[in-house]
């Protein structure tokens, strides 16, 4: 209410309160906001209570509901580096295993982020706002397309070897698409990296039928 009497104190527009408190309350919006979204992706809490904490802190803040959206995706970039990074150390030194089971473990935490953007209303493309390689503030974006595309061998050779004689399930399928998502591999590199992957598999049969 005193906010409000000074705004018409001084002649301002609501979209120029708005943007001031969103400006003053963002810092600490953030440092809640990035600690209940740690905590979902963990799974110490659901993705329903850490809204509900985000909520709470924002009302507190007075920033105004339809900036909830902006608010989260502000820290999904955070919540989502720590896998990202986990993941890339296996990859520098090709531990196979690893990078499949961190790269499991980032899917995991994109869902927690997903479900957290859905409450906010967010409408988006999920792989262009944070998982574009040309934008400056990407997941990604420490990846060159070769770190990219060796993550995503050594992901899809790995699904193999734990597929059922070889072959993808639905599921997996479900699964490297999310993955080919997330690391920016285009149609081309997939069906590449599919060519190498399945190529020898393929000459061995057709070798034996030739026999």
């Amino acid at each position: 209410e005193r906010l409000e009497q000074l705004r018409d104190i001084l002649g301002l527009k609501q979209e120029d309160i708005d943007y001031e408190i969103t400006s003053e309350g963002m810092p600490l919006f953030r440092a809640t906001a990035s600690d209940a979204m740690k905590d979902a992706v963990e799974k110490k809490i659901s993705a329903e209570q850490a809204w509900e904490i985000m909520e709470k802190r924002r009302s507190e803040l007075l920033i105004p509901g339809s900036k909830s959206d902006e608010l989260v995706s502000s820290v999904v970039f955070n919540s989502l580096g720590a896998p990202m990074d986990e993941l890339q150390k296996y990859a520098e030194v090709n531990n196979e295993g690893a990078v499949y089971s961190s790269m499991l473990d980032v899917l995991e935490a994109k869902k927690a982020v997903v479900e957290l953007l859905d409450r906010t209303g967010y409408k988006n493309d999920f792989y262009d706002d944070f998982c574009n390689p040309m934008r400056q503030d990407s997941i990604i974006k420490h990846m060159n397309s070769m770190d990219r595309m060796g993550i995503y061998d050594m992901f899809v050779k790995r699904s193999i070897k734990n597929s059922e004689d070889g072959k993808l399930s639905d599921e997996q399928d479900k699964i490297i698409q999310e993955v080919k998502g997330i690391l920016a591999i285009d149609d081309y590199q997939a069906e590449t990296q599919a060519t190498k992957a399945f190529g020898p598999k393929l000459n061995e049969v057709m070798e034996r039928a030739k026999d």
